[in-house]
C-alpha cells in the first residue's frame, strides 16, 4: 500500500538499453588447428631475447640481456654490461643505474607481471630481488634498488622466474637443483631435485603456471613437472638427439576448467613442440574390469606414475633455421609467437596472415564430432543433442 500510494520505487534504473549478448565463440587453442599457418612478422637480424604480447595481438621484442619491463613494456632493464651494472632504460635514456649488484656477471633476469619486482641471478650463486617503485622513506629518490639477497644455491644461477598469483620465485642453477622462494617474505621455501628426484644436469629453463601452480624445469631435453608443494608429477626425457635439446619453455594461461593448458617448448633445431600434462586416472573408465580393481586403490600410485606428458603437436614450417630463444602466447590461446637466434619472429595461428584467409576444416572427419542443439537452428529434423560428423557440415 505504501509503494502504490507514495511511489517510493525509482522511476528509471538505467538510462541506456542493455547491450546485446554476444554469442560464445566456438574456438579452440592454436595447436588443435590443422593446418596451422605461420608467417614472419618481424626480422631484427639479432637474437630475440624477449617476446611479450601487448593487448590483443601486438608483439614487443627485445635483445638478450635487455628485459622488457611490464606492464607497459616501454621501459627495459639492461644487464650484462661491461661495468657489471644494471640500468633502467626508457628509449635510449638511462633512468636508473645500479652498480655491481652481483659479485660478478649476471646470468639471468625476470620481472613480475606488475613490473614492481625484478629478480636476477648471477655467477656468484646469489638471487637478487629488486624493487621498482617509489619509496617515500628513501631520501635519495631512487626507485630501483635491491631489497633482498637470497642465498641457497651452490652453483651459478642459470634461470629465474616469478609468479604473482602464487607469490613464488623459482631459480635454477648449475648445481642441478631448483629453489622455490617466497615472493612476499623473501625466504627459502624448498628445493627441487634433491634426494631420489635428482635431475640430470644444469637447469636451463624454468616456468610457473599461474593457474595451476605447476612448475616445469628443463635440463637439456629432460622435462620435469612439479606441484607448487614440491611433489614430482612427471620426469620425462623428450629426445635422445642433441639437436632437439630444449632451449626455452612457456606455459599457456587458459582457464583450468578448459583443459587446454599446455606446455610449449622451443628446440635447438628450430622446432616447437606442444605438450599436455594428463592424468592416467582419467582413463579409468576405459580399462578392463580386471584392471579397475587395481586402480581403485589410488594410494599405491606415486605422483610420477599418476601423470604423463603427452605430445600434442609439433610446429615446423622451415621459417626457423636457428634455435628458438623466446616464446609468447596470446591470452585467448589463438596465436603463438616465437623468436629465434637469427632474429626472426614468427606468428602461428589458424589465420593465414600473408594471404589474409582463415583455415578450412581439414581434420579427419571420423575424429571430430559436434553436439549442436536444435535451438541453434542449424539442424532440421535432428534430435536435440544428437551427434553430427564434420562431413555433414560441409554439405550444408
Amino acid at each position: 500500500a505504501v509503494v502504490s500510494t507514495q511511489s517510493t520505487g525509482p522511476k528509471q534504473l538505467f538510462d541506456k538499453p542493455h547491450p546485446k549478448r554476444s554469442p560464445a565463440p566456438f574456438s579452440t587453442s592454436f595447436y588443435t588447428h590443422s593446418p596451422i599457418f605461420s608467417s614472419v612478422v618481424k626480422e631484427t637480424n639479432e637474437c630475440v631475447g624477449n617476446l611479450r604480447v601487448i593487448g590483443a595481438d601486438k608483439i614487443a621484442s627485445s635483445l638478450p640481456q635487455k628485459l622488457l619491463l611490464p606492464p607497459s613494456f616501454t621501459k627495459q632493464i639492461w644487464w650484462g654490461l661491461p661495468d657489471l651494472s644494471v640500468r633502467v632504460v626508457l628509449g635510449e635514456k638511462f633512468i636508473e643505474i645500479l652498480e655491481n649488484p652481483h659479485d660478478g656477471h649476471i646470468t639471468c633476469m625476470c620481472a613480475t607481471e606488475d613490473g614492481k619486482i625484478a629478480i636476477s641471478g648471477g655467477k656468484d650463486t646469489v638471487v637478487n630481488v629488486y624493487s621498482y617503485q617509489k619509496n617515500e622513506r628513501d631520501k635519495t629518490g631512487k626507485q630501483f634498488q635491491i631489497i633482498k639477497r637470497l642465498c641457497g644455491h651452490v652453483g651459478p644461477v642459470t634461470c629465474v622466474t616469478a609468479s604473482r598469483p602464487y607469490s613464488v620465485i623459482v631459480s635454477g642453477s648449475e648445481d642441478k637443483t631448483c629453489i622455490i622462494w617466497d615472493l612476499n617474505r623473501l625466504r627459502y621455501v624448498r628445493s627441487l631435485g634433491l634426494g631420489g628426484n635428482s635431475l640430470e644436469g644444469t637447469i636451463t629453463s624454468v616456468a610457473v603456471h599461474d593457474v595451476t601452480g605447476d612448475i616445469v624445469t628443463i635440463s637439456g631435453s629432460t622435462v620435469a613437472i612439479w606441484t607448487i608443494n614440491g611433489d614430482l608429477l612427471v620426469l620425462c626425457r623428450t629426445s635422445l638427439m642433441t639437436s632437439e635439446i630444449i632451449t626455452c619453455c612457456l606455459w599457456s594461461k587458459g582457464y583450468e576448467w578448459l583443459g587446454e593448458n599446455v606446455l610449449v617448448t622451443g628446440q635447438r633445431d628450430g622446432k616447437i613442440k606442444v605438450w599436455q600434462l594428463t592424468s592416467k586416472l582419467d582413463n579409468e573408465n576405459d580399462t578392463d574390469e580386471k584392471d579397475k580393481d587395481k586402480e581403485k586403490d589410488k594410494s599405491i600410485l606415486t605422483p610420477s606414475s599418476m601423470y604423463t606428458l603427452t605430445h600434442r603437436a609439433t610446429l615446423t614450417s622451415g621459417l626457423h633455421q636457428a634455435p628458438i630463444t623466446a616464446l609468447s602466447i596470446t591470452h585467448d590461446l589463438q596465436k603463438l609467437y616465437s623468436g629465434d637466434n637469427d632474429g626472426k619472429i614468427v606468428c602461428w595461428s589458424e589465420i593465414d596472415t600473408v594471404n589474409n584467409r582463415q583455415r578450412s576444416w581439414t581434420l579427419n572427419a571420423g575424429e571430430i564430432k559436434l553436439k549442436i542443439p536444435l535451438s541453434m537452428g542449424v539442424l532440421e529434423g535432428k534430435k536435440k543433442g544428437s551427434s553430427l560428423n564434420i562431413d555433414s557440415l560441409r554439405n550444408m
